[in-house]
């Protein structure tokens, strides 16, 4: 008799676990919303999606899962399902900011920039200190030509994060833009005091102090962004536009890496700051690269390169160059008769000279390299080849007007 009770406990025991929806405890909510998250971190966003989903099957009402639903769709590119989601979240809490600041920026992608901004001004009614809510308004004020505006919604944000240097520059270029250039530099300038390696107020101070016709001070300036980031394409081409708009200047001071500078002369341009260094050796640190602007821009051209190096003694390592350069030389089909080669001394530092020809069949290239030992870590190398080999003689000035200049 007892067996019989206990079988009938036990089978009453499973029919009444069968009739529970698991699917509507808490745990099985968290677990499928923090699944949700991690696969929303790691960019997995049709993963996310579906866990997501079933997060609010069990329970349409959870607005973390409705806000990072939206977060997903967003970032998959799927902006009228975005909206959608923000809005179940906001009808299951009108007053869940983060969605409607979420809803505000998706309007933003959208191109939408007047339901943007009312919906940031939603955020802001329901939290007046939501500054991110104030910087997306003056983004599109900006964006939008309407610069009075901007600065009016970047100032509001300052007053509440006097710190924010990425707000500061926003600020200073609508100054810029309703040509109030004092304002603007001293906008750049509060952002300098932030972060005074900050490349973008460097530059954009010096775009600022061009307009303001402080031709010297905009080359400092300019000077710094490539300081504090060799790569800033947009400072080197706002140096050159100065001089060849000015004609104030015969050369131009560039900094390539770090500390180290040349002075290139008028009449040489930038072809590329190559920002890819990984298709160079392991021990490339930067590479960049001019041409003559002459009639025919392929005349000549001046390669610089900053690679790392243990040099212990100077002999040793200039022949390892040599036979490195002949055996590429080699590996790419061409032969390379060496000139002349000279062991030297350019402003107290070690140097390698090695004028050469590269037969490549079709062409011969007249080709002549520096190798400058700045320190036993650093060597800066300056290549200058000449397409056209009867106008060497033409472009060696330029050559070595550059090596001398050499600071490091």
């Amino acid at each position: 008799m007892d067996i019989k009770i206990n079988f009938l406990v036990i089978y009453l025991t499973i029919l009444t676990l069968a009739c529970i929806d698991f699917t509507d405890t808490s745990e099985y909510q968290a677990y499928w919303f923090n699944k949700g998250n991690k696969f929303l971190n790691e960019h997995k966003y049709a993963e996310a999606i579906e866990a997501y989903n079933r997060v609010l099957e069990a329970n349409s009402s959870h607005k973390d899962a409705w806000l990072n639903k939206g977060k997903a769709l967003t970032d998959s590119g799927k902006f009228i399902e975005a909206l959608d989601a923000y809005d179940a979240a906001v009808e299951t809490d009108p007053n869940f900011k983060e969605a409607w600041f979420n809803k505000a920026n998706t309007f933003y992608r959208l191109n939408k920039y007047d339901k943007a901004i009312e919906t940031y001004d939603k955020v802001l009614e329901i939290d007046p200190n939501f500054t991110d809510a104030l910087y997306g308004k003056g983004k599109i004020f900006a964006e939008s030509g309407r610069h009075n505006e901007a600065i009016d919604s970047y100032t509001s944000f300052l007053e509440k994060n006097p710190q924010d240097k990425r707000v500061l520059v926003s600020r200073g270029f609508s100054y810029a833009n309703l040509e109030r250039y004092g304002d603007a530099v001293s906008s750049y300038d509060a952002a300098l005091i932030v972060d005074s390696e900050f490349d973008e107020a460097w530059y954009y101070k010096g775009i600022a102090l061009t307009n303001q016709g402080n031709y010297d001070g905009a080359l400092i300036a300019l000077n710094k962004a490539l300081i504090f980031n060799p790569h800033h394409k947009g400072a080197w081409e706002a140096q050159m536009q100065l001089i060849y708009s000015t004609k104030e200047y015969t050369t131009i001071n560039y900094v390539f890496y770090n500390n180290y500078s040349i002075v290139i002369p008028l009449g040489w341009w930038m072809i590329e700051i190559d920002e890819e260094l990984e298709k160079y050796s392991n021990n490339t640190l930067f590479a960049g690269g001019f041409y003559a602007a002459s009639d025919n821009k392929t005349d000549a051209g001046v390669v610089i390169t900053v690679l790392r190096s243990n040099v212990s003694d100077f002999d040793k390592d200039a022949q390892i160059f040599l036979d490195s350069t002949q055996k590429y030389g080699l590996d790419a089909g061409y032969d390379i008769d060496y000139l002349q080669v000279n062991k030297t001394i350019i402003n107290g530092k070690n140097t390698l000279l090695v004028e050469y020809l590269e037969d490549q069949g079709d062409s011969i290239i007249h080709s002549i390299n520096a190798h400058v030992y700045c320190t036993p870590e650093i060597i800066v190398d300056v290549n200058q080849y000449t397409i056209d080999p009867k106008k060497f003689e033409v472009f060696i000035t330029t050559f070595n007007f550059i090596i001398n200049s050499i600071e490091c």
